[in-house]
């Protein structure tokens, strides 16, 4: 499990990593269900490498899913 300083110096870094990590780093920001990531997510959706893409849009999903099921509440950690 990381720190939420860990998951933002993470998702502030993602640029710095090479294609398994950034695919690795996105599903585990996804996984926080934490609103404040989907733009930083967002920006790997059309990515070169389709394991990035294709976790970029699964926790995109995620995220998305988890403002509806909490009634949008933007800030939800689990």
């Amino acid at each position: 499990m990381y720190s939420d300083s860990d998951l933002d110096y993470l998702a502030e870094n993602l640029n710095l990593l090479n294609n398994e990590d950034l695919a690795n780093a996105i599903a585990a920001l996804g996984s926080t269900f934490n609103w404040k990531y989907i733009n930083v997510i967002r920006l790997y959706k059309d990515y070169d490498d389709e394991r990035v893409k294709k976790e970029a849009i699964e926790s995109e999903n995620d995220l998305l899913m988890s403002k509806k099921i909490n009634g949008g509440n933007e800030a939800h950690n689990i």
